[in-house]
């Protein structure tokens, strides 16, 4: 104490006056600080009224508090970062890894702002399913794209054979989406990142994090040390304090876990502080270097207390690490020893071998001798791989107790041999666990002998599966829990004509052609998941293009906990089956010979044409057709010539009509011709003129050239019947009625009064 203040009071006598100025003038001087930050909730974010805030903004506030600095922050791109630090628009930059930045060009803080990393999330719906890495085997992982966190994620499945589909992203609101909707089963954030959805019950923590990061302060070289200095001496004083200011912030604005607080740095010394020269006025000399003794004095008692409580703090981090050491020795299943040379014991981690040799521990006379001449070998020859050695020592159990006692060398700061150190494992059950493990040996093969012929079985069951799942003609598909495919057979390539590599891995929907809607998929899983089934035709779009239907059976598959772990798929080409379906249809509602429509489809669209006139209160017309003297042409020039006659009066009737009319075959040379919708009788009169028109003129066939003519009958729905049977009897007498008349015309049905 005497010596500082003695210090003080020459420096103060020789340097008082100058230093005085200076000081006066430092203290009035305030430095201005920029700092340029990168936008990073929470590190840095903008309240709705512009304003930054976040864990970077509330620190380096703070320090410019204590040092009297002001402080700006400029929130700038990461393009133009560097070379405004660099033309000094800056004074330093916050948040970034020195690993980025070449160390020739800039320099950064020793002490890191904040720690963070890569962290695996699921959906907090289903936070059941990923406990673990392994978990991720097999399922989708997203992420945004342009980051480390891909190259880091890939790098650590690979490590250990994890096969994950990693899908990469925009942006974190596209990410969430894709997790909330399924597609992927997790997805990876920064810890800091997560907090903002955490705080929104979105969010699981699996707990599988990787690639840390710690982020500083980076300035440019020769310009910015004595900043990152002062700062790294402050941050260092923060973290050794629990109420520090860099706790509060970081318990305001961050919630993952810091990294243990670090030794704080050095002062920075006396010699390093440039001072002025000595003036002459000696009277304001000696009343500052009063002044400097008294601020001295304090100093150094300010200086004596802080340097007791960091003593305390040590001594309370020593008994700590002490009794966390002593806890952990005590509590081990094992015997760890220290000897010397002699066999005396100077430490054990059980009371009852301190203060004896540890041949005084071991329980036979002869084990005694044994292992004291095995320690002068030791001492001699020193192998590198000491042998083991089995042996009994005294303890609680009248039989002592069975130890394997292993060994190692210590060596003093000269490479002298100076003892060793022994771990004794108790082994006294191992020979029964030995003798338990034989005789589950030999239960087990006689259980496995009972169970070869069962086994065999299976194994036949198993190849004939092989078998039949390798050679059917039918597309089988085998699919996860994700709705993707995980096997298919060679069936399968030959009918949609994707492979293997193209096919698995990927959604079952990847076949869906466009006839369907988006929502076939959706509802096909709904319907499975509650019946735990389905069937049903599908649209299907081979590798080509071209689209085919098929007919598709989805079964789930049980374990013996009745929990869904699969899905198994039978998929058939039914192109043929939909082709001798339409053929038969066709067939069943079309002449063979005219191909008009039949006597069959000619009712049912009758009774549409019927129920439409109801619905929507407008008229219809019917009109029945008879070929005049079709019989003598087929009677003269035969049947052939009769069905060439009939064709070609067929493609003139159709000419006559309009699009949405119907002309069917009812037989013979009989024809009708529905008009679904007539605004007047006219129109129906004007298309019956038509059509005879057509039939009078000639018709020119291999045998000769014919003439013919028609017979119409017309009648009006709903004046001359609302139903299908009185409208064919009408019409049927009005055709009649015109052939009364002399054939050749139409004649328009009255009711006869």
């Amino acid at each position: 104490m005497a010596k500082a203040l003695y210090f003080i009071f020459l420096f103060s006598l020789f340097f008082s006056a100058s230093l005085g100025a200076q000081v006066s003038a430092s203290s009035a001087e305030q430095k201005h600080l920029t700092f340029g930050v990168l936008e990073s909730p929470p590190l840095v974010q903008r309240t709705p009224e512009d304003f930054l805030q976040g864990f970077y903004i509330d620190l380096l506030r703070e320090y410019a508090k204590l040092h009297n600095h002001s402080i700006d922050f400029a929130v700038t791109r990461s393009t133009s970062m560097l070379e405004k630090l660099e033309t000094g628009q800056f004074d330093l930059l916050i948040g970034f890894n020195p690993e980025q930045y070449p160390q020739t060009q800039w320099v950064f803080s020793k002490e890191s702002l904040v720690t963070h990393w890569a962290e695996v999330f699921t959906h907090i719906s289903r936070s059941g399913k990923i406990y673990s890495l392994p978990d991720l085997d097999k399922r989708s992982i997203g992420l945004v794209q342009q980051t480390n966190a891909s190259t880091n994620l890939k790098n650590l499945c690979n490590s250990f054979q994890i096969r994950c589909n990693i899908k990469q992203y925009p942006s974190n609101e596209a990410l969430l989406k894709a997790l909330e909707q399924g597609i992927v089963a997790a997805i990876v954030l920064d810890t800091l990142e997560a907090q903002t959805y955490q705080n929104q019950q979105i969010l699981h923590s699996t707990g599988i994090v990787f690639a840390p990061r710690n982020k500083y302060l980076m300035g440019l070289k020769g310009r910015s040390e004595a900043l990152l200095q002062n700062l790294d001496i402050q941050l260092a004083a923060w973290k050794t304090q629990a109420d520090s200011h860099y706790e509060t912030a970081r318990q305001t604005w961050l919630q993952t876990p810091q990294a243990a607080p670090v030794s704080p740095l050095s002062a920075t010394p006396l010699s390093a502080i440039k001072q002025p020269l000595l003036t002459d006025r000696v009277r304001w000399g000696l009343m500052i270097a009063g002044f400097f003794i008294l601020l001295g004095t304090l100093l150094l008692w300010r200086n004596s207390k802080q340097g007791m409580r960091m003593l305390r703090l040590e001594r309370d981090v020593l008994q700590r690490n002490e009794s966390r050491f002593r806890n952990l020795l005590e509590n081990i299943p094992y015997g760890l020893q220290d000897i010397d040379l002699n066999g005396q014991i100077l430490f054990a981690n059980s009371s009852y071998y301190k203060q004896i040799t540890i041949f005084e521990a071991i329980k036979e006379a002869e084990e005694q001798r044994r292992v004291q001449q095995y320690l002068k070998v030791l001492s001699i020859e020193q192998p590198e791989h000491p042998d083991p050695i089995y042996t009994t020592l005294k303890c609680r159990r009248k039989s002592g107790c069975a130890v394997r006692m292993e060994w190692s060398y210590k060596y003093d700061e000269q490479d002298q041999l100076t003892g060793f150190f022994v771990l004794v494992t108790d082994v006294t059950g191992v020979g029964e666990t030995k003798k338990r493990i034989r005789d589950y040996h030999i239960q087990l093969k006689k259980v496995a002998d009972e169970r070869k012929a069962d086994l065999m079985d299976a194994y036949n069951d198993l190849l004939i599966t092989a078998a039949v799942f390798e050679n059917t003609s039918e597309a089988i598909m085998v699919i996860d829990l994700e709705a993707c495919l995980t096997s298919i057979n060679p069936a399968f390539e030959s009918m949609t004509g994707f492979n293997k590599e193209q096919t698995l891995g990927q959604p079952l929907s990847m076949m869906a052609s466009k006839k369907h809607d988006a929502s076939i998929y959706p509802r096909l899983w709904e319907k499975l998941l509650n019946q735990q089934c389905w069937q049903g035709e599908v649209w299907n779009q081979r590798a080509n293009g071209s689209i085919y239907p098929g007919w598709l059976s989805i079964n789930v598959v049980l374990n013996s906990d009745e929990e869904v772990t699969q899905y198994v798929a039978l998929l058939s080409d039914i192109t043929k089956r939909k082709q001798y379906e339409k053929q038969i249809w066709r067939q069943a509602n079309y002449d063979a010979l005219t191909q008009l429509p039949n006597r069959n489809l000619f009712h049912r669209r009758l009774e549409q044409a019927i129920s439409r006139v109801r619905q929507d209160k407008h008229q219809a017309a019917l009109m029945f057709i008879d070929l005049d003297h079709f019989k003598e042409v087929n009677d003269t020039l035969g049947h052939d010539a009769g069905d060439e006659l009939l064709k070609a009066a067929t493609r003139r009737i159709v000419d006559a009509v309009r699009k949405n009319d119907t002309v069917a075959r009812m037989g013979g040379d009989e024809f009708t011709v529905i008009l679904p919708i007539v605004e007047k009788p006219d129109i129906a009169i004007q298309i019956a003129k038509k059509i005879l028109e057509g039939l009078n003129q000639s018709f020119t066939l291999n045998q000769g050239e014919v003439n013919i003519s028609g017979s119409i009958g017309i009648v009006i729905c709903p004046k001359d019947g609302e139903d299908l049977t009185t409208l064919l009897k009408n019409a049927d007498i009005a055709m009649y009625k015109i052939k009364e008349h002399g054939r050749n015309g139409y004649y328009l049905y009255q009711k006869e009064s």
